[in-house]
């Protein structure tokens, strides 16, 4: 890696809030069951050459900090009082949140639905959230945005990874349904289902790495946790308070290396 003239700690912690295609059986909650998840906590550490700022479009110069946390007045939906059970859909880094609206199978309390009828709540890229007419993403998944950048004098090209652990405030089923994932630039990462209920996770993302970034560019990250509505662990008995739950996001950069041409 390219030595850079700015001196920081190697391990900074910023505080981030936030928040799949239909395939098979869905389980879903009706349509009058909320699950709360007030308060929810949600943290990150970015390695040594990473600078992060609270919120999306700040200029590569002011990122200065290790350490931010995601603010009401910055990012409102970080944290949403009530979110209910969602699909994704990804388009080249536009996530569309969709919401069951018909069952050919009704869920219960104990057993899983199959969902045949979907309503679009809303969008969110890298930078921007957008309700659908009559609707509130807030109100399916928690979402946040911050500005990633790696700073070097001599500029070279990166790529970021990054993982997640979730501490469990309470033992429940519904945890097994927790989603997490990020947004950059038109590359999506969803996590992966990782069945746990309680304790202390770690999740991983769905690929390694991103594409080739650029030194002493500002990129915007939407990060976001939810409900997956089509997990088995989704039911209507489910509901619970989520508001001791924490996430530790880890944002990690590695020196990218061109592939070598074949002799």
């Amino acid at each position: 890696m390219k030595k850079s003239k700015i001196v920081v700690p190697a391990l900074g912690m910023i505080a981030l809030a936030t928040a799949a295609s239909i395939t098979g059986t869905v389980a879903w909650f009706t349509a009058n069951n909320t699950v709360t998840a007030t308060g929810m906590s949600v943290k990150a550490k970015v390695d040594a050459s990473l600078y992060i700022a609270e919120g999306a479009g700040v200029n590569i110069n002011s990122l200065e900090l290790n350490t931010v946390a995601l603010t009401s007045g910055t990012n409102p939906h970080a944290s949403a009082d009530e979110v209910r059970p969602c699909e994704m859909s990804n388009s080249t880094g536009t996530i569309t949140v969709k919401n069951a609206t018909g069952y050919s199978t009704a869920p219960d309390g104990t057993h899983a639905g199959t969902a045949n009828a979907w309503e679009n709540i809303g969008t969110l890229t890298s930078s921007l959230a957008t309700d659908a007419s009559g609707k509130h993403l807030e109100e399916f998944v928690s979402y946040g945005f911050v500005t990633v950048g790696r700073r070097q004098t001599e500029a070279a090209s990166y790529k970021l990874s990054a993982t997640a652990t979730v501490e469990f405030g309470a033992n429940s089923a519904l945890n097994g349904a927790l989603r997490l994932g990020f947004i950059i630039g038109n590359e999506y990462f969803e996590s992966e289902d990782k069945n746990a209920t309680s304790g202390s996770t770690t999740f991983t993302f769905n690929s390694a790495q991103t594409a080739a970034l650029t030194d002493n560019v500002a990129y915007d990250i939407c990060v976001m946790a939810w409900f997956e509505g089509e997990d088995s662990d989704c039911t209507t008995n489910n509901a619970i308070t989520l508001s001791s739950n924490t996430i530790s996001w880890s944002f990690t950069s590695t020196d990218y290396v061109a592939p070598q041409p074949q002799p």
